[in-house]
């Protein structure tokens, strides 16, 4: 019997991932991954060096609650594809979750998809109702343009306890 799980708080995501060019290069040597997990406060003196010639960094901020700056989907997949995702994951994306065979049942991952649940237990996805959801929020126009091929992710099944 599965655990029922506390309702979770809207929040939204920050991410720290854009630059230039020009401070890719030279604040991060190129090196994308670096941007992404947020290294350049360990870039202090590179940093200060690049400040000097351009502007101040600055904090954007896209989208509020209620009011989103667009839509992610690198999940979006039925259990199959949600599998082999899990299986061609890097060697330093961790946890990698593929490496754990209970975690590539795919009654196991269907479960996940139905509850909002993830891998590591926790229950961080907030399940909305499509008939008292704005259309514009519910989901990315191409979803709903292409319901049928996309109706994995628009319907949710009846969760097998």
């Amino acid at each position: 019997k599965s655990k029922p799980h506390k309702k979770a708080q809207e929040r939204l995501l920050e991410l720290y991932v854009a630059s230039t060019v020009g401070m890719l290069r030279d604040v991060y040597d190129n090196n994308a991954m670096s941007l992404r997990r947020n290294l350049y406060r360990h870039e202090r003196d590179r940093l200060k060096k690049y400040t000097k010639n351009h502007e101040a960094l600055r904090e954007w901020t896209l989208g509020q609650i209620g009011h989103y700056a667009g839509w992610h989907c690198s999940w979006c997949f039925d259990p199959q594809g949600i599998k082999l995702k899990l299986e061609s994951a890097q060697r330093a994306d961790l946890p990698r979750w593929g490496d754990y065979p209970e975690k590539l049942d795919l009654g196991y991952i269907e479960n996940l998809i139905n509850t909002g649940g993830w891998f590591d237990g926790s229950h961080s996805l907030i399940s909305v109702d499509r008939d008292t959801t704005p259309t514009e929020l519910y989901a990315p126009p191409y979803i709903l343009e292409n319901e049928e091929k996309f109706k994995y992710l628009l319907e949710k099944k009846a969760v097998k306890t």
